[in-house]
């Protein structure tokens, strides 16, 4: 007695996901209970520099790639999405295998039991803007207050120089209307 089960269309499905799995600037990282990776795309490959390979021999934890600088925040994405088995966007900062530094926004949700996924999308760029304009307004307001020193210094001395020539001149001045005044 056999069975002969048409498998068409689950293949399809699998095809699909994987081609979806291959966007090139969304990162797609599968981890486990114990917030092992197990999985990596191409995408997050390149953002991050660690092959699939390396991943999951390594068994690299997920807090290896994006180290907490704020333990309760980080404590609370991880209830939040034990609790609702998603988490709302994020902006991370993560360690690149050669150690640098980059930014992704990120989002998690829970596909079964035992295995969860993040997505990552690089926003170093931006956060390098933000960086940069917040440098840029910081040396501006300097200048501004710098500018509005360098005035009110200008208008101290405009007055002390207006009132010790006020002085002279008004004696001149005097003189002159007591010399119209002779017949």
């Amino acid at each position: 007695v056999g069975t002969n089960t048409d498998i068409t269309d689950r293949l399809g499905q699998e095809q699909r996901l994987r081609r979806a799995l291959d966007v090139e600037n969304i990162g797609v990282i599968f981890f486990d209970n114990q917030h092992r990776v197990t999985a990596i795309n191409n995408a997050f490959a390149r953002m991050s520099g660690y092959t699939d390979a390396e991943v999951t021999n390594q068994f690299i934890l997920w807090r290896d790639l994006a180290p907490a600088d704020d333990p309760e925040r980080s404590d609370a994405r991880a209830a939040q999405f034990d609790a609702t088995g998603r988490t709302t966007p994020d902006e991370l900062e993560f360690t690149r295998k050669d150690g640098t530094r980059w930014w992704g926004l990120v989002t998690a949700t829970r596909v079964s039991e035992t295995e969860g996924v993040k997505f990552v999308v690089d926003i170093t760029a931006r956060k390098n803007a933000e960086r940069d304009r917040a440098k840029m307004l910081a040396r501006e307001q300097a200048a501004r207050q710098e500018a509005e020193q360098a005035t009110a210094l200008r208008q101290q001395v405009l007055g002390i120089v207006a009132h010790d020539l006020r002085n002279p001149l008004q004696a001149i001045v005097m003189a002159a209307s007591a010399l119209l005044e002779l017949p």
